[in-house]
Parts: structure tokens; C-alpha cells; sequence
């Protein structure tokens, strides 16, 4: 088993690195430990008029993220270092999950920018694209005959991927994607690589007949069920080698996770729902400016006009595109809850509603600080639901004797799921290794 190069654990306790299952089975029973901090959603209790359930059994905690200036909310929430440290005062635990988060970054040095297979590929997609190639192991997908398909990229939209890889090896790829338009331009785009498309879906059962045998398989933010089923199939049937970095693990059919691996079904204290596996993917931080300056401002007009419209006994409707639209709040409310105007300009009083608006306004924006600071608990423990997850994926791998490394792919600021997987059969050649 292999674990991250920049665990620290006790060396006095345990002087080894920690295996996958250690760090699992440590992991799981912290997030049980304090699920009330992170399971519950400030909006839900607060739009109640009601202090959260943890708040009574960390009130001092409670007590200083209510004290907090909008601004350093702010700060906090962009900061993932600064809001440990400033929240490890009433939460020490949250210095061991930081060690039990960390994974090791790839060291290899990005290879260069190829123009013509990088055409129709988004300059963060391309990003992600290389930093994905530069973490793959010396030797990825050795073991295929260079005349036969070495790699198959799932669900492989366009295959920007396979196209960047093919005309970097030459190697042959098989994308599988089922929307038959990505297939068709996907196809055209390869030109004379080595690419063939199949458009289906990998949920079907047709799936496993590519997959068996000792096909290297890569899946770059394949979704929920999506990646999930790829595990569960590689060891189905045989593959011999595995790059995954997965994504949105709430995409699921499923009411609850189920766990893949044998030591989390049979000793996991975590149940996770959709809203527990959505926590992780709550970060802005590939967002701009003022995509997050506008998404506050629109949350500040709903949670104000939501606590009016309590107020005065009326039920807030679900956004209309009119809202969208909407350059201010009085505009934002006559879209959403034109009644609560209505009622003061029936009354003569169109210049006190404007003013009214404005200390709306205001109230909505201290409600919004305030529901903000009481999720940096929650977001303190976003990661570490995360890794739970992926070290679910690790160990299962591995009791089906997989040799797995985990790692950081790229920056969290390229985007926030850059954790890596890669897994391949020791029988096929030595272990990988990074470039």
C-alpha cells in the first residue's frame, strides 16, 4: 500500500506512514465525532429564527463566529489555512485532519503546450488536461502492444484528453462517450491520431467488453455513479491499470453513499446522504471576482427578502428568470414578491417602501454574514469528507489487490478536485513511479 509523502502521524505512536485503511478508519472517526458541526446547514436553522444544533455544546465558538466582521467572514472563506487556524482554537482536532487530508503534489515539471491538440480546449479544461498528463506514472499503460488500444478514456465528452496524449505518444485510445454528436466532432477533431470514438453509455452492461482484459483506463472528473462504476468494473474485469480523478460524488442515483470497500461497509460509522456528499463541491475558488461578488449580492436579496416575507405572513416563491434580471432590490422583490411592495404602495407609502428596501436591505446582508460565518465550521471539514471518499475508492482497490497512490494533481486554485488515483496490478511490471 502506498500513502502520502507529507503525512506527519506521532512518530512516537506510529513511526511508519500511515496505510490508506489507517487513515480512513482515523478520518472516519472524526467526521462522526463532530458530524453535528459540519452535517448542519446554517440556512435551514437560521431561516427558523433558530441557533444551530452544535451551537449550545461549542458556544464559545458559536459565540466568536457570530462576532465576526463581514469582511474577515469573507476572508476566512477564501483562505482554507487562515480559517484552520483561526477555528483550531475551539477545534484543536482540525490540526490532525489537516495531516490526515494531506496528499503529496506531483513534482513534475508541466510538458510543453502542443497548439494543434490543443484547439477547442477551454484554457482551464487545458490547464487540468496537463496537469494531469505531468502526474501520470512513468510507464502509464506500458503494458498494451503499441499497435493495439492502449488507453481508454470514459466517458470522454470530445476527447480533449485522448487528444492530447495521442499526439504527445502516438498511442492508439478508445473514447467512450455516450452522446453520439461528441462522438461525431470528437472524431473529426482527432483528424489522423489514433483515436476511435464508441458512443456508449457506461452505465450499460456493453460497457465491460472494452474494459476486460488489460486495458489501461484514465477518467478525468468522471462524475458519481460515472466513477464509481469504473472502480467497481476495473476490478470486475481485469484492468490492469488506473488513473481517476473523480468528481461531483453527490451525481449519484443512490439516497445514501455505499461504501465500495469492505472495511468501510463492514466498520464505517459515517452514513453520507446527497446533501453530505454535495459539502465537498461547496468551494468558489475558480470563480472570478465578480461572479462571487455578484452571487453575494443575489444571496443578500434573497435571505432579505425571505425574512419580509415571513415577517408580513407570505410565502416566497422559486426564482423566476425576471429575477436574474433584476439590477436592484426593489426590482429583485417585484419579481419574487410583488405583494410585500404592493401592500406599501397601496398605502401612500412609496418613498418609505424605497427606505424600507434599503434597511431590508442591509438586514439581508447581516443575516448573510452571519449564516457565512456559521458555515466555516462546515467548511473546515469539506476536505477531509472528500478524502474519506477517496480513500474509500484506495482501499477497495487495494483488497482487490491493487498497489494505489493518491495524490494532488494540481493546484486547488486550477480547481478543487485535483485529487489523483492511480492504481495498477503489480503482476503487470514494477510499481509506478513519478516522473
Amino acid at each position: 500500500m502506498h500513502a502520502g509523502k507529507n503525512l506527519k502521524p506521532d512518530a512516537a505512536e506510529n513511526p511508519r506512514p500511515l496505510s490508506h485503511a489507517e487513515r480512513f478508519a482515523r478520518l472516519d472517526a472524526h467526521l462522526a465525532a463532530y458530524e453535528s458541526l459540519w452535517r448542519s446547514s446554517p440556512h435551514a436553522w437560521l431561516s427558523k429564527g433558530k441557533p444551530l444544533p452544535w451551537e449550545a455544546g461549542f458556544a464559545p465558538l458559536a459565540e466568536a463566529l457570530r462576532a465576526l466582521p463581514a469582511a474577515r467572514v469573507q476572508a476566512l472563506h477564501e483562505d482554507a489555512q487562515a480559517c484552520r487556524i483561526f477555528l483550531r482554537r475551539h477545534l484543536p482536532v482540525l490540526d490532525e485532519l489537516a495531516a490526515l487530508v494531506a496528499l503529496p503534489d506531483t513534482d513534475s515539471a508541466l510538458l510543453p503546450r502542443q497548439a494543434h491538440a490543443a484547439a477547442h480546449v477551454g484554457g482551464r479544461k487545458l490547464e487540468q488536461i496537463r496537469h494531469f498528463e505531468s502526474a501520470l506514472p512513468t510507464g502509464f499503460a506500458h503494458h498494451a502492444a503499441p499497435e493495439k488500444t492502449a488507453i481508454i478514456d470514459w466517458c470522454a465528452g470530445k476527447g480533449h484528453l485522448a487528444r492530447w496524449l495521442s499526439a504527445r505518444d502516438g498511442r492508439a485510445h478508445l473514447c467512450l462517450e455516450r452522446d453520439e454528436a461528441l462522438c461525431t466532432e470528437g472524431q473529426r477533431l482527432a483528424g489522423a491520431l489514433p483515436l476511435r470514438f464508441q458512443a456508449l453509455n457506461v452505465m450499460d452492461e456493453a460497457v465491460r467488453a472494452p474494459l476486460r482484459g488489460s486495458a489501461a483506463v484514465l477518467a478525468l472528473h468522471a462524475c458519481g455513479d460515472l466513477h464509481t462504476r469504473l472502480l467497481r468494473l476495473a476490478v470486475e474485469e481485469g484492468v490492469t491499470e488506473l488513473a481517476l480523478a473523480p468528481c461531483c460524488y453527490n451525481r449519484t442515483q443512490e439516497r445514501h453513499y455505499r461504501p465500495l470497500s469492505a472495511l468501510a461497509r463492514e466498520h464505517a460509522r459515517l452514513e453520507l446522504d446527497r446533501d453530505a456528499l454535495r459539502l465537498p463541491l461547496l468551494e468558489t475558488v475558480t470563480a472570478t471576482g465578480y461572479e462571487r461578488r455578484e452571487t453575494q449580492r443575489r444571496a443578500v436579496w434573497r435571505l432579505a427578502a425571505q425574512q419580509w416575507c415571513q415577517e408580513v405572513g407570505i410565502a416566497l416563491p422559486v426564482e423566476s428568470p425576471h429575477a436574474a434580471r433584476a439590477t436592484d432590490f426593489p426590482a429583485y422583490l417585484r419579481s419574487v414578491a410583488p405583494a410585500v411592495l404592493a401592500r406599501w404602495a397601496g398605502q401612500g407609502k412609496t418613498r418609505e417602501g424605497e427606505r424600507e428596501c434599503e434597511r431590508r436591505e442591509r438586514q439581508g446582508a447581516r443575516r448573510l454574514s452571519t449564516l457565512r460565518a456559521l458555515e466555516l465550521p462546515r467548511a473546515a471539514f469539506r476536505r477531509a469528507i472528500e478524502v474519506w471518499l477517496v480513500l474509500d475508492m484506495a482501499v477497495f482497490l487495494e483488497e482487490a489487490g491493487y498497489d494505489v497512490q493518491l495524490m494532488a494533481f494540481c493546484p486547488r486554485t486550477l480547481t478543487p478536485r485535483n485529487i489523483l488515483l492511480h492504481a495498477r496490478r503489480p503482476a503487470c511490471g514494477a510499481q509506478a513511479s513519478g516522473r
